[in-house]
């Protein structure tokens, strides 16, 4: 894995990839949004001919790998969540770059089959079976995180401005829905602001609550890991807080991937079709190909 400074740009890693091939002539490098991918991905890799490259973040991976095939660089590949773009029609597509199925990876791994033996393994079973199968439990946590999901959307589109990158959506969830007077709070917390901005945020929320959307591209991995979280201390189990926390419940649930699940994944056939195409660089291990 090459380890690179957050405060690096996409230039500066493009950069440091390129001295890196001084040193690893045949080695192919698959570039990254953060640490969590790098765990994601590392148990896949073949580490004798591929280095993991943590760009923090997005925008970093991406210009770094546009710069990369500009100059004719062989052998780098990104992953990277999809993000909003597909719902708002800007998804660059790149030989290069490699998006999530869905909204991000977190949510790639958190396909029904992954969910439902992670449920079996750790949810209250006759809780489980009142909300049906691990494809209804999905969508209806899909469905009640829609006001954070739509407030993430409204905000990428610059139609409302504000700091949600720290929201737990665990800490407004309940019976397999927002409470969007806490949500709003949430946003708001530690700051003052009059009643009226907080009911001008929500009115334009619930405005935009009857819009028709794929909720897999919708809805952020990470907020659905803090319901599943929130929902497994309540509705689906009784887990302590400490064991239910986002982090905790994304972290379970790559674990539960297995080589099968992973290899149905989209995400994994294009790994392989570039390796195919990109011969002699490998990134997968080769019990994988």
């Amino acid at each position: 894995m090459i380890t690179i400074t957050r405060h690096m740009d996409g230039y500066d890693i493009a950069r440091q990839i390129r001295m890196e091939r001084q040193v690893y002539k045949k080695h192919s490098f698959l570039l990254l949004e953060g640490d969590t991918d790098i765990k994601r991905f590392d148990r896949y890799v073949d580490e004798s001919g591929c280095s993991l490259v943590n760009c923090y973040g997005r925008k970093n991976a991406i210009l770094a790998t546009e710069l990369l095939y500009e100059d004719g660089f062989p052998g780098a590949l990104a992953v990277v969540d999809a993000d909003f773009d597909r719902l708002t029609n800007s998804l660059k597509i790149h030989e290069g770059i490699v998006y999530s199925e869905t909204h991000n990876l977190d949510l790639d791994w958190s396909k029904p089959s992954i969910v439902s033996r992670y449920l079996s393994e750790i949810a209250n079973k006759t809780k489980c079976l009142v909300h049906g199968s691990a494809v209804d439990i999905i969508e209806k946590i899909f469905l009640g995180l829609r006001p954070i999901s739509i407030a993430r959307l409204l905000n990428q589109q610059k139609k409302i401005n504000y700091k949600l990158s720290d929201i737990d959506a665990g800490k407004c969830f309940r019976d397999f829905s927002v409470d969007i007077d806490a949500f709003v709070d949430q946003i708001f917390e530690g700051k003052t602001v009059p009643d009226t901005t907080k009911k001008t945020l929500k009115g334009t929320i619930v405005s935009n609550l009857s819009k028709t959307y794929d909720l897999w591209q919708l809805t952020n991995g990470h907020d659905f890991h803090c319901a599943l979280g929130t929902c497994l201390r309540s509705d689906l189990g009784e887990r302590a807080p400490a064991q239910t926390w986002g982090k905790e419940i994304a972290s379970h649930l790559r674990l539960t991937c297995d080589s099968a699940e992973f290899k149905a994944m989209a995400i994994y056939l294009a790994i392989r079709d570039w390796t195919t195409e990109n011969i002699p660089f490998r990134i997968l291990r080769t019990d994988l190909m």
